[in-house]
């Protein structure tokens, strides 16, 4: 049984999170289990971190069948959650947000307003997520990334890359725990607004992938692609890739 039925109105901190005395914390954050947030990180009004995974609801599930009692709501949740979470130092997560447990947020990762972040993935150093942003479970981003729109379970993206459209599985099949092929994206991609990835595509590092195209097969390293089905209508320039190069090179 949950005896607080009130306690939505203020914040919430697991007595299990380990917080740097430099980090600032919205007094209406909430913060659930193992969760280390380290110096200088900034979390601000109604984030919530460490939210349970489906496997760590069934345990909620369970508790809520046997009637255990629980101080309040909060407390309920807390109990259940087992994966540890790691917002990196000076790191900036706005209102909205919710980063659910098992994930792993390196240095100074920008994330706006009202995105979700599933379970169990890895954000490189520097990587920014806009507004409204979605990523799925167990996703790798590397450093200095730029991320919007939405990026399916178990997608791959190098450093440096702008993800600006759609990472999507080809959903063959509606079922739950029906394991599909991700997108990977190399290094220094640009995949522009609305555009979509779909199914186990590869693009190569320093592709360009035009607002609004459709991509279902492998894109070649420094190409250039646009439409719906999506064609090759360049290569990159040279000098443009040489230079984004140097610079991921420099951040590494």
């Amino acid at each position: 049984m949950v005896t607080n039925r009130h306690s939505e109105q203020s914040g919430f901190i697991s007595d299990r999170a380990k917080i740097d005395q430099h980090a600032a914390i919205s007094p209406t954050a909430r913060i659930y289990g193992a969760v280390v947030i380290e110096r200088c990180a900034f979390i601000d009004s109604g984030v919530i971190i460490g939210y349970p995974s489906p496997r760590e609801q069934e345990l909620l599930r369970e508790n809520l069948e046997m009637g255990n009692i629980f101080d309040s709501f909060d407390s309920l949740i807390d109990q259940c959650v087992t994966s540890p979470t790691r917002i990196g130092p000076y790191s900036f997560i706005r209102s909205g947000t919710v980063i659910y447990s098992g994930s792993n947020l390196e240095r100074a990762v920008d994330i706006a307003h009202n995105v979700q972040l599933r379970e169990e993935c890895s954000i490189g150093e520097k990587t920014r997520i806009l507004t409204g942003t979605q990523i799925m479970a167990a996703a790798h981003v590397g450093r200095g990334c730029r991320l919007a729109g939405t990026v399916c379970n178990r997608s791959y993206i190098g450093h440096g890359a702008s993800v600006l459209g759609h990472l999507m599985h080809r959903f063959k099949a509606g079922l739950p725990g029906y394991i599909e092929p991700s997108p990977r994206v190399g290094d220094g991609v640009l995949i522009g607004r609305e555009s979509s990835v779909i199914g186990g595509v590869v693009v190569g590092d320093y592709a360009v992938i035009g607002a609004g195209a459709v991509v279902t097969r492998d894109i070649p390293t420094a190409t250039i692609w646009a439409q719906n089905p999506a064609i090759q209508i360049g290569i990159r320039n040279s000098e443009e890739v040489s230079s984004l190069a140097k610079l991921i090179a420099a951040h590494s």
